[in-house]
């Protein structure tokens, strides 16, 4: 089930804790909308010999490509987290919306190393601790293959996980029962045993499906002080 909050705590876990699933957004600064906001910056950059008033249209336009019955951009986003490549996203963008956010979001492809400014603060020492403690972090996450190597390559924090799942190459996704069974099959552990962190309520049920405890957060910090509530040997916030 989906923990509540009750009085400033959680539910305990029923079971003790091995094993916590992470999505790579709880350690990176990085992805979906908030890498083409970011990217605007860099945009805007560019832009600026054209004036206020081309900037002023620009923040419409790209206002209006996170606005998916405009754009489709996330629908394209969820079809490359489930294995369909960047060329054919990007054609099915031009096929159903058109050259205008099709364009953008060749651009948002080409330009994504340029998103990823670095790790979430509190993540990288919370992952030491709980390897330290015994307790395995494996990633779990939606992400477009093609795209993944950037990560790997500039966001050093994904090497100290045990094991990664990416959906783009399995071809599968968060929140459908089958990625988390996935997960659990190649890392090599039991569902009883895991914890799955999301900040999506929908992926949290999705991973209640497979039978893994799911809890929403968003803040490492959080999610510390949650672990040591439940009984997990780390150390609190200095």
């Amino acid at each position: 089930m989906v923990f509540r909050r009750i009085r400033g705590a959680l539910l305990r876990f029923p079971h003790p804790l091995f094993a916590l699933l992470i999505p790579f957004r709880f350690l990176l600064l990085a992805g979906g909308a908030d890498t083409v906001k970011r990217q605007r910056v860099a945009l805007k950059l560019e832009s600026e010999a054209l004036g206020d008033f081309i900037l002023t249209l620009f923040d419409l336009t790209i206002d209006e490509f996170l606005d998916n019955d405009i754009s489709g951009f996330y629908d394209v986003n969820d079809l490359m987290d489930g294995g369909t490549s960047t060329d054919e996203a990007i054609a099915i963008m031009r096929r159903d919306k058109g050259d205008k956010w099709a364009d953008i979001l060749d651009y948002y492809i080409k330009n994504f190393r340029d998103s990823l400014t670095g790790i979430v603060p509190g993540a990288r020492v919370l992952v030491n601790d709980l390897k330290a403690a015994g307790i395995g972090v494996w990633g779990l996450s939606n992400w477009e293959s093609s795209l993944f190597h950037v990560a790997e390559e500039q966001c050093d924090i994904l090497q100290q996980l045990d094991g990664k799942l990416v959906s783009g190459f399995v071809k599968l996704r968060k929140p459908h029962k089958e990625i988390y069974e996935a997960a659990l099959n190649q890392f090599g552990i039991k569902a009883d045993g895991a914890l799955f962190i999301d900040d999506k309520a929908m992926n949290i049920v999705g991973s209640n499906a497979a039978g893994i405890r799911g809890v929403r957060f968003q803040d490492p910090v959080k999610l510390r002080e949650l672990l040591i509530a439940n009984g997990v040997n780390i150390p609190a916030v200095q």
